[in-house]
């Protein structure tokens, strides 16, 4: 009761005193009735308008068990200020007014930092009658943006015995607790007996979590190495790559190991995916051992950057009703599609589609965009896995209309006859030599000059089911933000080659003989 009382004359005083608050205030009513039509009405403590006619909600607080309700009371009556007035978020403003905020600070920061809305906290200091006598406006707390990613700068060290290795993951553990690097692991690794040319028989790969450029300049704050400033980078991500590069030396400057060599995602991913090597443990440290939900399992594909950090891979799983994961889906996945521009425009476009449906979704999306289309070609053409070629297949099961859409994109032909001279013509370089330009072209170079003259091109298909039964596939593109369907009938790549055996032999030929990539 003595809370009550207190708080009504708190907010007696302030209503008459909106100054005090903030200048420019005008009070509308205390205790402002908002009826409520699905659930318990509202009432305002101090509904005021501000000089831009903004609505102003002030809510008051004076116990620690009053002031854990107010943020879920203050959306309350954001909601139904609109569904009342028709008010929009921007013509709406929050002040609580508490005099506790141990209890309120972290969701008041957590709530300013997350939201759109104008919220300001300010701290009470009443006399014995409870009447306000001062105030201090409340700074929110910085919340700690960052994810479990790893960075992509990854290092992996060699040795000639299980035995050295062990006594390396003890030294890297001291070196990153003496640095201040908290979370991190190491992968113990070991060789494939059956792979010919491995000197060392095992490894380790370190990778860090991911931090905030003023994170990273305070870790290496002193150090030598760092001598260069953000200005001098084209990008803030070049330059969080070279404060990582510094970090891992720094960390890393004991001599430990055997041998030793960059890593990346991709790499990793490719070396467990060729089968050079097996993961024999993972050491954890920090979040990544004290996360429940973290297993072995997980950790290996965030390594592989399958959930953003890989430049030609994508994986990722999730329902449209998720939306913070939906939408770090929508930005993550374009990582893997930067070689790409067609595929990254359709990708996002497809997800438009799918939020335009106006159904809840389950989504399942794999990409994969390799940095040369033509190195693909090649290793098709030599009789590799066909799962060198680009792909991206997006699976989204409308749940309420019993439907399932199939999208996918991969390499088609045209059907016409590529010109020799003219391919033959294009890779010779000045001095009418072959190799230059043919090597270039296994790095991706001219991958869009390639896919002219091999007559090829990226297409996308989608097939869709209803009700469990195949109803129709059909190649698309799309205009506005709409599907629309096209007639043409493309053919796989399999076809390109059974129908070009001169040209694909020249390829087969030179890639094995001159080049050396592929032997």
């Amino acid at each position: 009761m003595k809370n009550d009382l207190s708080e009504a004359t708190i907010r007696d005083y302030l209503a008459g005193q909106l100054d005090f608050i903030e200048s420019g205030l005008t009070l509308l009513e205390k205790e402002h009735f908002l009826p409520n039509v699905s659930g318990s009405n509202g009432f305002v403590d101090i509904l005021a308008k501000d000089r831009f006619n903004n609505f102003v909600v002030i809510e008051i607080k004076r116990s620690q068990q009053a002031s854990r309700q107010t943020l879920q009371e203050l959306f309350k009556y954001i909601s139904l200020l609109k569904q009342n007035y028709h008010a929009r978020d921007s013509e709406i403003r929050c002040i609580i007014v508490s005099t506790h905020w141990s209890e309120l600070l972290l969701p008041f920061s957590e709530c300013h930092h997350q939201t759109t809305l104008d919220i300001k906290g300010i701290k009470l200091t009443t006399d014995n009658s409870f009447r306000p006598i001062a105030k201090e406006i409340i700074v929110p707390l910085k919340i700690t943006q960052l994810t479990g990613q790893f960075s992509p700068v990854y290092w992996l060290d060699l040795f000639s015995s299980p035995d050295k290795r062990d006594v390396a993951v003890a030294i890297i553990q001291e070196q990153c607790k003496a640095f201040g690097l908290e979370n991190f692991v190491v992968v113990s690794m070991d060789a494939n007996l059956e792979k010919d040319g491995i000197m060392y028989m095992y490894a380790t790969c370190f990778a860090f979590q991911s931090q905030s450029i003023p994170k990273y300049l305070e870790l290496l704050q002193g150090n030598e190495d760092l001598d260069m400033e953000a200005e001098e980078f084209e990008s803030l991500e070049e330059y969080r790559d070279y404060l990582e590069n510094i970090i891992q030396c720094a960390v890393l400057k004991e001599d430990y190991a055997d041998s030793g060599e960059i890593g990346y995602p991709s790499k990793f991913e490719a070396e467990l995916a060729q089968t050079n090597w097996t993961i024999s443990h993972i050491s954890k440290f920090g979040i990544y051992a004290d996360d429940p939900r973290s297993s072995d399992e997980q950790l290996i594909s965030e390594l592989k950057g399958l959930d953003g950090n890989n430049q030609i891979k994508y994986f990722n799983i999730c329902e449209s009703t998720h939306k913070d994961r939906l939408t770090e889906i929508k930005e993550k996945c374009q990582t893997a599609t930067l070689n790409n521009t067609d595929w990254q425009k359709h990708i996002q476009h497809i997800f438009e589609h799918l939020q335009n449906l106006n159904s809840p979704f389950r989504i399942i999306i794999h990409i994969y965009s390799p940095q040369s289309v033509f190195d693909s070609i090649v290793r098709t053409a030599l009789g590799l896995p066909d799962d060198y070629l680009p792909m991206y297949l997006i699976c989204a099961d409308l749940l309420e209309k019993e439907e399932l859409l199939v999208f996918n994109g991969q390499l088609a032909w045209n059907g016409k006859d590529p010109v020799s001279k003219d391919i033959v013509s294009f890779f010779r370089n000045e001095k009418n030599v072959l190799m230059t330009k043919f090597i270039d072209c296994t790095l991706g170079y001219h991958d869009s000059a390639i896919l002219k003259l091999f007559q090829l091109s990226y297409s996308h298909s989608v097939k869709h089911f209803k009700k469990g039964f195949f109803d129709e596939e059909y190649s698309f593109t799309f205009k506005n933000a709409k599907i629309k369907k096209q007639v043409t009938k493309n053919l796989n790549l399999a076809h390109w080659i059974d129908s070009n055996n001169e040209l694909v032999d020249f390829l087969v030929a030179y890639s094995k003989s001159e080049i050396g990539v592929y032997r």
